[in-house]
């Protein structure tokens, strides 16, 4: 028999306990594998997330400087 604890940051229980526990898992360490890998991709996901948002961030910045030379132009014009 198999227990999972769960922990969270927040750690709100007193004493060290755990935030939650889960008995009897069916195939406790293919659920232990399957849970690690999400949040392995959900770190994966989250990185790639705000490198995307780095690249987005930095072209409207390029544009805009592009849009604010032109309005200098006709301006000048």
């Amino acid at each position: 028999l198999r227990v999972l604890k769960v922990e969270t940051a927040g750690q709100s229980n007193p004493q060290g306990m755990s935030d939650m526990r889960l008995v009897g898992i069916i195939n406790a360490l293919e659920f232990k594998k399957a849970v690690l890998n999400q949040r392995t991709l959900l770190k994966t996901e989250g990185f790639m997330s705000i490198q995307k948002q780095s690249v987005q961030e930095g072209e409207s910045v390029e544009l805009l400087k592009e849009i604010r030379d032109l309005l200098k132009n006709i301006k000048e014009k």
